[in-house]
């Protein structure tokens, strides 16, 4: 006998797609922190790290191409990827102790932020500009502090931080998939 789907309950199809944005968002924080990390210790595993956290907004691209088409899928590759490498800058400033270029970068990153926002209401009435800048920057305001934590050796601060960037992360993951699973309905 088939099942009855029901409002209470969510359907083998909805399920996927809330652990594969679920596990889009905690790669996203586990592959972000291992490149930090990299950076700041001088593993030589850097550019290794590094391709697999570039890869990231591809997968990202890929699956809104899938339901909101493929100039979707690539701008929000771009997007994202803007995201990791004006990060980048924000680590090498603050490296070389240019707190005027970190600030610069600071504000580009806001800057994203805005338009990432902005654009995800727009292809999405599902999704509300408000809610993503305000989720966008929780999760920016933690990982800044979580990569001076580690960039300053305060260790124990950056994985308290790190639990906190999860948290964050699954807020995200959580509202993205809600917005995708009704957008879907729609």
């Amino acid at each position: 006998m088939a099942e009855e789907h029901t409002d209470s309950t969510i359907t083998l199809g909805e399920l996927n797609i809330i652990n594969t944005v679920r596990t889009l968002w905690m790669e996203f924080i586990m592959w972000s922190r291992a490149f930090v990390t990299s950076v700041v210790s001088g593993y030589g595993d850097v550019e290794a790290v590094g391709l697999k956290l570039y890869d990231l907004p591809n997968e990202f691209g890929n699956l809104f191409s899938i339901f909101f088409g493929a100039q979707a899928g690539y701008r929000i590759d771009q997007l994202f990827t803007e995201q990791i490498l004006i990060g980048l800058d924000i680590i090498r400033a603050q490296q070389e102790g240019d707190l005027e270029h970190v600030d610069e970068a600071t504000r580009r990153f806001d800057r994203n932020t805005n338009e990432t926002s902005a654009y995800l209401a727009q292809i999405n009435p599902y999704w509300d500009e408000k809610v993503w800048n305000d989720l966008f920057a929780e999760f920016a305001k933690a990982k800044v502090f979580e990569t001076i934590a580690i960039a300053t050796g305060n260790f124990e601060e950056s994985v308290h931080l790190s639990d906190a960037l999860q948290y964050q992360a699954m807020n995200m993951a959580d509202y993205m998939a809600n917005g995708i699973i009704n957008y879907v309905k729609g």
